[in-house]
């Protein structure tokens, strides 16, 4: 309750009060308080109290989802260097987690080649699959948000100018050459309900990626 409604000051008192009573919180009760301090813009006493606690609490307490609370956190103050140390800690890192590593390396501003890593990371270990499961050469992207789509393309991309097969991939033909169907979605998930996918992808197509690169031909679907 205290973390819907974002009070954090209350989270902190009951988690405190566990502490007094000589238990150590569980995984339900140190999310609640973490995401309550996060959800109330105190963003940093997320962190404070993921720092402290995590030493002192039960070794299943630490799940994925405690971990992905803290990483949340780190985006409002875009503290990549946290968010990769913390992500390092995860024993399986889910998509979530990626998304969020993601998000932050976006915000800090860091160089695209640590957020490839990251992403190439995720698609070797089965986390991501970008491609549509029952046709082939299209990029089924509607799920992802706008940072992790623009990555997965310029996967795909580089690995196809590279003259590599891209990872999971089947070659779609088109008149002897390879087309790349990307499907962006409507928007019905995004806020306002207008697609955010398909006019950032466009622009990083128009914008920076140079016009002269043999690319293969793309078109982005809304289905």
């Amino acid at each position: 309750a205290c973390a819907k409604g974002q009070q954090w000051a209350a989270a902190l008192d009951v988690l405190s009060a566990v502490r007094g009573q000589g238990w150590a919180p569980s995984a339900t009760c140190l999310n609640a308080a973490m995401n309550a301090c996060e959800r109330g813009g105190r963003w940093d006493f997320s962190l404070e109290l993921f720092g402290r606690l995590r030493h002192g609490c039960h070794d299943d307490a630490l799940d994925t989802s405690t971990l992905n609370v803290a990483l949340q956190a780190c985006v409002h103050g875009a503290l990549w260097e946290r968010a990769m140390e913390i992500m390092d800690e995860a024993r399986q890192p889910d998509e979530v987690t990626f998304t969020i590593v993601a998000g932050v390396l976006a915000t800090a501003g860091r160089p695209l080649a640590e957020s490839l890593a990251l992403y190439r990371r995720a698609l070797y270990e089965g986390t991501f699959d970008h491609w549509d499961a029952s046709e082939q050469g299209v990029m089924d992207l509607h799920r992802f948000t706008v940072e992790v789509a623009r990555l997965a393309v310029c996967t795909v991309l580089l690995d196809i100018l590279s003259g590599l097969h891209p990872l999971g991939s089947r070659r779609r033909q088109l008149g002897g050459e390879l087309e790349l169907v990307i499907i962006v979605g409507r928007g019905n998930h995004s806020e306002g309900g207008e697609s955010r996918l398909g006019p950032s992808l466009l622009e990083m197509f128009r914008d920076e990626i140079h016009p002269t690169t043999s690319a293969p031909p793309v078109r982005h679907v809304n289905p």
